[in-house]
């Protein structure tokens, strides 16, 4: 393929392409990836940026629109939130149609410029998978044997992400030397027209460091059995502090290696600030009993409240799926973060992960 003469063009391929994953279950979902069709992440981009005011600003939203976004993101976002960790099948079934009232729905809202500028910072928080994209295909009018090629070099891409070791400065390098080979890979693969018409499609580079992954607002507690150690909470009320709440059954090996982490970050943060909540759903009958939890949570240490989840009202309200789980929520009682299983699991770093994000949402 013959190599782009526009520089300006040239600048911005390379300011999108070398761009990270914007989001943390974009980039997951983007490791995951080994086909043709890019997987659907969740929380879906979409709803990430219609949530960030960087990008308010960026479209030039009135006080009517942001209203008017603001009202229609809730039932969406949930909707969606709840199919997270559903089969690809049934999140490619039941996601779509969430997504198409989404786009319904802000047609009415947005003018034609604002429309066209979101789907190109759309397309950018997407980085290099924005390739696979159906509509940049479908505008680069790419040929089968481009479609093959750029598909193996994605692919290539992210099996080589994956292979890389998590080592602070040594993996940023490692990670930003294989986004430039593939980027000269990819733009290698389109002729001048096309390298042309992609940036048309990306629009002016913009910076999406600042964007915040937000999932959606948090499910309110629900049909508690009892709550021990505390009177009954809401999160409704926890507004203005951070909360830490985890699913575990007192039982549970995994969630047993858990709680020490838990009661770690209890004694580190301030409580004024952060609030923790154990929810214990049980999965055996012997774990319903109130006494016996509380005497598990003393002979573990947790000094935090716990509501008893026994017909797991909470449970499934937040589509949750396996013990243990830790969600963090951010002062405004949206879901910013999660992690399943636990949380250093050979050799993971969930622990350190989830507790260097508690001081960054409490100085939000």
């Amino acid at each position: 393929m013959l190599p782009l003469r526009n520089s300006k063009h040239r600048l911005i391929i390379a300011a999108v392409f070398l761009s990270s994953a914007v989001f943390n279950a974009g980039r997951a979902a983007a490791e995951t990836a080994e086909s043709s069709t890019p997987p659907l992440p969740l929380p879906h981009p979409k709803t990430i940026l219609l949530r960030s005011p960087e990008i308010h600003r960026e479209l030039k939203l009135d006080e009517a629109q942001l209203q008017a976004i603001a009202s229609m993101m809730g039932p969406i976002e949930h909707g969606l939130w709840m199919l997270r960790d559903q089969p690809p099948e049934v999140r490619s079934d039941g996601a779509p149609p969430l997504l198409d009232q989404l786009d319904q729905q802000l047609a009415e809202i947005l003018t034609n410029e604002q429309k066209t500028r979101f789907q190109q910072i759309l397309r950018q928080s997407h980085g290099l998978d924005s390739m696979r994209l159906p509509d940049v295909v479908e505008e680069l009018e790419l040929s089968q044997q481009q479609v093959t090629e750029l598909n193996a070099t994605l692919d290539q891409h992210f099996e080589e992400l994956r292979g890389i070791e998590e080592t602070g400065q040594q993996y940023a390098v490692a990670v930003g030397e294989l986004r430039e080979r593939t980027r000269r890979a990819l733009q290698e693969l389109l002729d001048t027209d096309q390298q042309a018409k992609l940036a048309e499609l990306y629009g002016p580079t913009i910076d999406l460091s600042a964007v915040k992954q937000v999932a959606c607002l948090a499910p309110e507690l629900r049909g508690v059995n009892a709550w021990l150690q505390s009177e009954p909470l809401s999160l409704q009320k926890l507004r203005g502090k951070v909360v830490v709440l985890h699913f575990y059954a007192h039982m549970c090996i995994n969630c047993q290696r858990n709680l020490p982490h838990y009661n770690k970050w209890f004694a580190t943060f301030p409580q004024e600030k952060v609030q923790m909540i154990g929810i214990h759903r049980p999965e055996f009958d012997q774990e319903r009993d109130a006494a016996g939890v509380l005497e598990a949570a003393r002979a573990s240490e947790i000094a935090y409240p716990i509501a008893l989840d026994n017909q797991s009202q909470n449970w499934n309200a937040w589509a949750n799926n396996m013990w243990p789980s830790v969600y963090l929520i951010d002062k405004n009682g949206y879901v910013r973060s999660w992690w399943y299983g636990e949380l250093n699991w050979q050799g993971a770093t969930g622990e350190q992960q989830m507790a260097a994000h508690i001081p960054t949402l409490i100085d939000e």
